[in-house]
Order: structure tokens, then sequence, then C-alpha cells
């Protein structure tokens, strides 16, 4: 599996236009993320994940049009100039897709409104019943994501429905030389049309990476039956600040998921930022140790690596979407060197990032687990306690290069380790 860590960037948050425009147009642009191309590379990033770009009249998730970059980000240009940048010094693009459903005002729904039984494009969407009115006052009803009645099904199972978002795929990849999709809402979509979207993109390219968000269900049905490559890793992503548990059943002998099919995130858009979840701030260091030593990929969103706050509220999300001044008035720039710090161990230490998995010890409150590829074998150790411990296990016996604190370490059946801190263990 090829070193992979992503960066995930919400566009209309980052460059304020879900807050400051006029007349649907924001001075700010996608050309403002060009200026984080340097911390890019510091932190290692393979890959930045740019949440919606294409007009929509909201949040993004109410697609518009998928041919227009969003009018508040800027124009088609830009995104090609940023797309362009990102690559000249080796970073992919994955754009956020959103195939589960439109916005109200899309084109192919306008029709259905206007001429209702009579529209062309009747079957392009889910559950029309005629028999009944939405709560809009149409003439009909219909079925939408998770309530929202302004988030309208498309009909995934409709041929005609298919090409045109392939079709408008693959123009994405002509257009901007992206190099990945993650599918939002991929565990309501149908499997099938999954499959012959990702079978699609990469007869493109064979590299081209498919990431499907699965809040809930077996990882494998969409790795399998529905042609992703990766799942966003929900169930690590609450035992990352809440249990210490969950991975072993990942990724232990016998282990229910592939590793490098999981997508590992402390935080999202649509989440309450880790930082705000956690009673103590601290435990961050010992959460973002894990997130970068365990199996599958990394992923950091934009502003956490600075130990950003932000909770979600029952008007809005715009609290996790922040603007990047925001970011940098409130950050923890503590935080961030320690991040940096470890994005660097990862990348050059191939059993981080490719290594089997064992844990040898396992409480509460701490963990001990190694990585090991080819002769290579690394020995982590974490203490999300705050007070300083004496880890006994028998397999720490001899002397370690510890290469998180870059010190030598003599282990005589065990280990101090600080707390809210951690080691990464070679033997000399």
């Amino acid at each position: 599996m090829k070193y992979k860590h992503i960066y995930h960037i919400f566009p209309l948050g980052y460059t304020g236009a879900n807050q400051n425009f006029n007349d649907g147009i924001c001075k700010s642009t996608l050309r403002d993320i060009e200026g984080l191309i340097p911390k890019l590379t510091k932190l290692e990033v393979t890959d930045v994940l740019l949440g919606p770009i294409f007009e929509s009249e909201t949040h993004g998730y109410d697609t518009v049009d998928y041919a227009q970059i969003d009018k508040r980000l800027g124009t088609r240009q830009d995104m090609m100039d940023l797309s362009m940048a990102c690559h000249k010094v080796g970073i992919h693009i994955i754009l956020d897709c959103v195939f589960n459903h439109v916005s109200r005002s899309h084109f192919a729904f306008l029709d259905l409104l206007k001429n209702k039984e009579h529209s062309a494009y009747k079957a392009w969407f889910v559950d029309i019943d005629f028999n009944r009115q939405s709560t809009y006052g149409d003439a009909f009803s219909y079925a939408c994501w998770d309530g929202h009645e302004h988030l309208v099904k498309l009909n995934l199972d409709y041929d005609p429905v298919r090409t045109y978002l392939i079709e408008t795929a693959i123009s994405w990849k002509r257009i901007y030389d992206i190099d990945g999709l993650r599918m939002d809402a991929a565990d309501v979509m149908s499997l099938d049309f999954l499959r012959q979207l990702s079978g699609s993109m990469k007869a493109l390219d064979p590299d081209f990476s498919m990431i499907g968000e699965v809040v809930h269900g077996d990882y494998n049905l969409w790795l399998n039956e529905g042609g992703m490559d990766h799942v966003t890793n929900y169930e690590l992503y609450k035992g990352l600040y809440s249990s210490l548990n969950a991975l072993n059943r990942q990724f232990g002998k016998g282990g229910i998921y592939p590793a490098k099919g999981l997508y590992n995130f402390a935080d999202n858009h649509d989440v309450n930022r880790v930082a705000d979840i956690l009673m103590n701030k601290g435990h961050l260091y010992p959460l973002y140790i894990m997130l970068y030593t365990i199996p599958g990929f990394s992923s950091i969103y934009y502003g956490s690596e600075y130990g950003i706050m932000g909770k979600k509220n029952q008007i809005s999300d715009d609290n996790l979407r922040p603007t990047w001044a925001y970011i940098m008035d409130k950050k923890d720039e503590d935080v961030n060197q320690v991040i940096e710090r470890l994005s660097i161990l990862r990348h050059q230490n191939k059993a981080l990032h490719q290594g089997s998995y064992e844990e040898f010890h396992l409480s509460h409150e701490t963990i001990g687990y190694k990585r090991v590829c080819d002769s290579d074998t690394l020995y982590i150790i974490i203490n999300a306690k705050t007070e300083k411990i004496w880890i006994e296990e028998d397999v720490l016996v001899g002397t370690y290069w510890d290469e998180l604190n870059h010190e030598m370490v003599e282990c005589h059946g065990g280990v101090w380790v600080n707390g809210l801190w951690g080691r990464i263990l070679r033997r000399k």
C-alpha cells in the first residue's frame, strides 16, 4: 500500500464564502488554498480532499449544477490552477462527490416541478407520488436524504441518471485532472452504481482513488461490492476519543477489515472538532500519536492540526467549517508541531503505514502495539493518563531508539512513559 496522508478542506468555510459574500460572489476564491501548499508539504500530505466546490445554494451538498464551480469560490480556471499547483509538488486532488441527491433548483427537478407527470425527468428521482404533496406544497412527494426535502434523492438505478453522473465525473477528471472522489452518503447509495462509477474512473486512471463515506455497516460491503478503495472509518473515529479497544478488532490478527481500505480521521466537516469533545485537551497528544501509528491511512481536517475547537448547533454546521483567518487567530502551535513531527515519522517509517499490527499491552488508559514490516519492528506505547507511569511488559527488553522523543532507552521488562504522551521504539 502506498503512503497516503490526506488533508481535508471545506472550501466554502475556509475562504469565508459561506459567510461573507454579496450577490452570490465572494472575494475569496479557491486560489486562497494555494497559499497552504508549503504547509501541506511540511505535513507530508499526499492528497488534498476538497469539500463540495460545485454550484449550490447553501452548504455545497445541495448541488444545483455539477458543471459549474460555485460562484462563491471562484471560477473553473481557479480550480484548474489549484489542481496544477498541487500536482507540481506531488499532491493529489480528491473531490467531495455528491451524487446521492441534488438541490430542488437542479435542472431536472425544476423540469419535474414545471411539467409534473409529463416531465422527461420524472424517473430521475425516487418515490415520486402524485397522490401526495411535499411540505413545499408541490403537486407530488418524493424521497430525500435524511428527511431534508431540499436534498432530492436521485434514482441511481435508472440508466440515464447513471450515464449523466458518470459522464460528469469523467469531465471533472479531464478538466481538473483530479485523482480521486470521496463519495458522499455512499452508505445509502446503490452499490452497483458505485462499482460502475469506480470502474469508469479507473479505466481512465488505474490509480484513481475511490473513498466511500460509510457511517454505519460492514465496511467490507463497500470495499468489495461497491468498488471502493477506502471507506471512512467512523468506528475508529469514535474509538479514538472514547476507547482503546477498537484497534485490535479492526487490525489485529484475524481483524475484520483490510488496513489498506480504512480512512482514519479524528474529526471532519460533519462532526464536532475532537478538541471540543475531549474533556482534557491534553488528550489530543496521545490521540494523534495513535492516529499516526495505526494501520490504514491518516487524515487531518483543516485547522485540527492547530487544536481548533468547534461544535455543531441546531441551526448550521458553520462552526465546524471556519475561515482560515479564524483558525490562525485561535491556533495552538504546539499541537501543530507535534502533528508535523508525527507526519514525518509516519512517512519515513514504512512499518507505520504498511506494517502488521499486534497488541502487547492494553489497559483502560494505556496501550502498546508493534508494527512489523519486513525486518523492521516498531513498538508504540501510548499513555492517556495525566501522570508519568511505568508500563511493565516482558517484550520490552534491551536498548531502543525512541523515534518520537529522540533518545536512547534501556528497557528491562518495561518502560517509563510520560503523561499524555507516548513512545515509538526501535530496537538497536
